[in-house]
């Protein structure tokens, strides 16, 4: 069987066949899928996906009534008129649907929007958010099954609706129960998602130098570059009143992830220290569970007890305010954040009902 196929399968695209090509045997999960009915193409890969799909999975999807697979002509994917004029033939023979009018569109800079795949709460205003200028993160949440950013987007959102004194007080005891007040945060706080934030100078200085010094010849090129060490922070949820401020790193897998010199656990607070100038600074994880066998839960008491391991990766920040920090820190799960919320129409129910299915019981 050839390995470049033009597929319809509903799980993939309900509205339009797609290029799979996929490496290796059936049982490979080295695939991808290449829309093109857009205009401007956009590629996903098996990791988009439920994890159990491998190329054998989508190949009996196809092979199920009411999906196709085609074989695919051997053009290269990047003749980008070819491909979508075959597509918007296939679709208008076998799904009925007509070709859209591109006359009108530039499609490099307004593409046809990806459509979901899940209930979602307000689509035009995540769309209008700098997060949905994002094209591949947007495709994630709007077709992903294991998007962070779907789960941070829908819990923030039905809050947004309900009473903001009520959820914030019930957020703000699971925070303090797990670590200690924070000052000038007892009233409900502005919220801002996925807000972005420069790398404070001090650390880009310090980080430079120290790959300048690195018996790593990478790393000392690295150094040598103008473009920043690591660039922008983009902070999932921030919460901020006019003396304190929270930054929250969201998670919905078990574990943090970091590079090997500074997580962004790290990164986090220094960012937040930059940014609360004299206003109280806390970071908190908003994780599936706070159980100790986690990565992040065993992370954070490793700072609590010991805050001079978390100074050592920004010597830049006084030692007593790393401390401070450190006795901040707090885990938060995604169930308190939820904890008496119940929906109020079958949209909300329908969301409700996807977010549970994401996070641990």
């Amino acid at each position: 069987m050839s390995k470049r196929l033009l597929l319809f399968v509903p799980e993939i695209n309900p509205n339009s066949f797609v290029f799979f090509f996929y490496q290796g045997g059936l049982d490979s999960r080295s695939w991808s899928v290449r829309e093109y009915a857009g205009g401007a193409p956009m590629t996903r890969y098996a990791r988009d996906f439920p994890g159990a799909w491998t190329a054998g999975t989508v190949l009996d999807m196809a092979a199920r009534d009411g999906a196709h697979a085609i074989p695919a002509p051997p053009v290269p994917t990047d003749d980008i008129s070819f491909w979508t004029s075959t597509i918007d033939g296939l679709n208008q023979e076998y799904l009925g649907t007509a070709p859209p009018d591109r006359t009108a569109v530039d499609t490099k800079s307004a593409p046809t929007p990806q459509q979901p795949l899940f209930p979602i709460l307000d689509l035009d205003e995540l769309r209008a958010h700098s997060k949905g200028r994002k094209r591949q993160d947007m495709n994630r949440i709007l077709t992903s099954p294991n998007s962070e950013d779907y789960v941070t987007w829908n819990v923030f959102r039905l809050l947004a609706r309900r009473d903001a004194e009520e959820w914030w007080r019930g957020m703000l005891a699971a925070a303090e129960g797990d670590s200690g007040s924070v000052e000038g945060l007892h009233r409900s706080p502005t919220v801002s998602l996925w807000r972005r934030e420069q790398t404070p100078p001090a650390y880009e200085a310090a980080s430079r130098d120290r790959m300048r010094r690195s018996p790593d010849p990478r790393s000392r090129s690295r150094a040598t570059k103008a473009d920043p060490v690591e660039g922008v922070t983009e902070v999932d949820v921030a919460f901020e009143s006019p003396s304190a401020l929270v930054f929250v790193e969201a998670k919905l897998g078990a574990d943090t992830t970091y590079d090997p010199s500074r997580h962004q656990l790290i990164r986090n607070m220094d960012c937040c220290l930059e940014a609360a100038g004299d206003r109280t600074a806390a970071v908190w994880l908003l994780a599936p569970s706070a159980a100790s066998d986690h990565i992040y839960r065993r992370l954070v008491d490793h700072y609590r007890k010991s805050p001079d391991v978390a100074h050592q990766l920004v010597p830049h920040r006084d030692a007593d305010t790393i401390a401070e920090m450190c006795s901040r820190l707090a885990v938060v799960t995604w169930a308190a954040a939820l904890d008496g919320v119940t929906p109020d129409d079958d949209e909300e129910r329908a969301v409700l009902e996807e977010l549970r299915r994401r996070l641990p019981k």
